[in-house]
C-alpha cells in the first residue's frame, strides 16, 4: 500500500522533450524531478499499461546491485497542476531527480575510438558491468533491441551523461542508464512476463565493447550475493492499478527464477550474454 509520496507544485516551460509519452521536469517542494506518465489507454503518449510499475521496481532493483540508475518515486500531479501543460497527466506517476547533461547516443557506423575515450572518461565508469548486470537480469529492452518491432535499434539509446559541478569552474560527467519501462522484455506485459527466463540479452553497442567477461564477474557476483528478500520488497509500496497483486507475485518469480538462473549460466559471446545450458559458475 503507497502511503505518501512528493506532489508536484509546478510544471515550468520547457522545450519538448524525447520519448513518445511525453515526459517533463516538474517543481516539487524539495527538488525537480523527471516526471514520467501513466497515461490511460487509448491516450495520445500511452506506453504501456506496465511502464510506471516497471520503472519503479527495475530502479530499486538498480540500488541493490550499484547499477548506474537514479532511483524512482512514486510522484502525484493535481489537476490543477497538470492544467499547466498540455502534455501533463493528473494522478499518480514515476519521478526521478531531473539532471543536466545530455543523452548518449552512439551510432556503430561512426569511429568508435572517440566514444571510447569520452566513456572511459567518465567519473563512474566502473559501473558499467553493473549497468550490464542490470539491463541482462531484467531483460530491458528499448536501450538495444526496439521494443516496438523487436528489430536492433540503429543507436544506443535510453542512457544520459549527467554534469554537475563539483567545486566552482570543475565538471563532473557521470553515467547513468534511463527508461526502464521496458523491463521483463516489455512494458505491456499481461498477467506475467512472456519472455523465457532464459532469454538471451542483447547488449547496446558501447556497453558489448567496452565491457569484458572478466569485468562482469564481480559484477554477477554481486547479484548472486543480493537476499531475495531484499529483491521482494522492491515490489511493494506501489499505486496498486499500475500492476495487479497477482501480476505483481507473478513478475516477481520470473525475477527470481532469471536471477538464480543468469548468475549460474551467464556467457558473454559477443553482443550478447547467453545462457550455458548446465552451471558454470558455482554460485547464485
Amino acid at each position: 500500500m503507497l502511503v505518501r509520496c512528493p506532489t508536484a507544485r509546478h510544471i515550468p516551460p520547457q522545450p519538448r522533450m524525447d520519448g513518445t509519452s511525453g515526459p517533463l521536469i516538474c517543481e516539487f517542494d524539495d527538488y525537480p524531478r523527471f516526471v514520467r506518465w501513466n497515461r490511460p489507454p487509448g491516450t495520445d503518449g500511452f506506453h504501456g499499461r506496465k511502464s510506471c510499475f516497471n520503472e519503479l521496481v527495475s530502479s530499486r532493483l538498480a540500488q541493490l546491485i550499484y547499477a548506474p540508475a537514479l532511483p524512482a518515486e512514486v510522484v502525484y500531479v493535481s489537476e490543477a497542476v497538470a492544467r499547466e501543460h498540455k502534455r501533463a497527466v493528473s494522478g499518480l506517476h514515476t519521478g526521478t531527480r531531473a539532471m543536466a547533461g545530455e543523452d548518449l547516443r552512439l551510432e556503430r557506423e561512426s569511429d568508435f575510438t572517440p566514444i571510447r575515450q569520452r566513456l572511459d572518461a567518465l567519473s563512474n565508469r566502473d559501473s558499467f558491468p553493473a549497468a550490464v548486470v542490470l539491463l541482462s537480469w531484467l531483460l530491458i529492452t528499448e536501450h538495444a533491441v526496439n521494443p516496438v518491432n523487436g528489430g536492433a535499434c540503429r543507436t544506443d539509446q535510453s542512457f544520459f551523461i549527467e554534469t554537475f559541478s563539483v567545486v566552482p569552474d570543475r565538471e563532473q560527467k557521470v553515467y547513468r542508464v534511463t527508461d526502464l519501462e521496458c523491463a521483463f522484455g516489455e512494458n505491456d506485459w499481461p498477467e506475467r512476463p512472456m519472455h523465457r527466463v532464459d532469454e538471451a540479452y542483447e547488449l547496446p553497442f558501447h556497453l558489448a565493447d567496452l565491457v569484458t567477461e572478466e569485468e562482469l564477474v564481480p559484477a554477477f557476483r554481486r547479484l548472486s550475493a543480493v537476499d531475495e528478500r531484499e529483491i521482494a520488497s522492491c515490489f511493494d509500496d506501489y499505486p496498486e492499478e499500475w500492476c495487479p497483486r497477482d501480476h505483481r507475485d507473478l513478475a516477481l518469480e520470473w525475477t527470481l527464477e532469471r536471477k538464480r538462473l543468469i548468475c549460474k549460466r551467464w556467457k558473454k559471446r559477443d553482443r550478447h550474454i547467453t545462457f550455458a545450458d548446465r552451471d558454470i559458475h558455482g554460485w547464485g
